[in-house]
C-alpha cells in the first residue's frame, strides 16, 4: 500500500518541474522521467494521513540524496488501501512542514526548508520490493 513504511513507490511526473534553486532563482524544467522512493514515514495531521515521505532511491540525477514528499490530491485516495494514485510531490533536502493557513492539498499547504526544491504532480505506483532499486 502507498502509506506503508518500507514500500517502494514509482513517481512519474505528469507536468513540468517547478524548481527553486535558492530564494531568488526559480526555473521550470521539462522532465517527466520516473523516479523511485522508499516510504520512511507517514505525514499526518490530527490523525489524518495527508502524505508520505522518504528518500529518493538509486542514482536519480537531479533528485540524488534528496527526500520525496508525496501529498494527497483532491482524489482523496485511501493510501492505506491502494497501490496507485495521483499526488502532488515536493522533492528537497528535508521533510515538508505544514502551513495550517492552507489546505495540505494546496501548493502553499506545505513547504521545505532548504534548496533545491522540485515540485509537480504525478502518478504514484507501488512497485514490487525486488524491482531493482534501493
Amino acid at each position: 500500500m502507498l502509506s506503508t513504511v518500507g514500500s517502494i513507490l514509482q513517481v512519474t511526473p505528469w507536468d513540468i518541474l517547478y524548481t527553486l534553486r535558492d530564494q531568488s532563482h526559480a526555473e521550470i524544467i521539462d522532465d517527466t522521467a520516473s523516479f523511485f522512493m522508499r516510504v520512511s514515514r507517514r505525514l499526518e495531521e490530527k490523525n489524518e494521513l495527508y502524505g508520505v515521505c522518504g528518500p529518493v532511491l538509486g542514482d536519480q540525477g537531479r533528485f540524488a540524496n534528496l527526500l520525496c514528499n508525496l501529498v494527497v490530491r483532491t482524489d482523496n485516495a485511501d493510501w492505506d488501501n491502494t497501490t496507485r494514485c495521483v499526488a502532488n510531490f515536493k522533492v528537497g533536502p528535508g521533510q515538508v512542514v505544514r502551513n495550517s493557513n492552507w489546505s495540505y492539498r494546496h501548493t502553499n499547504g506545505t513547504s521545505i526548508q532548504g534548496f533545491p526544491v522540485y515540485c509537480s504532480v504525478g502518478e504514484v505506483l507501488e512497485t514490487p520490493d525486488d524491482c531493482g532499486v534501493g
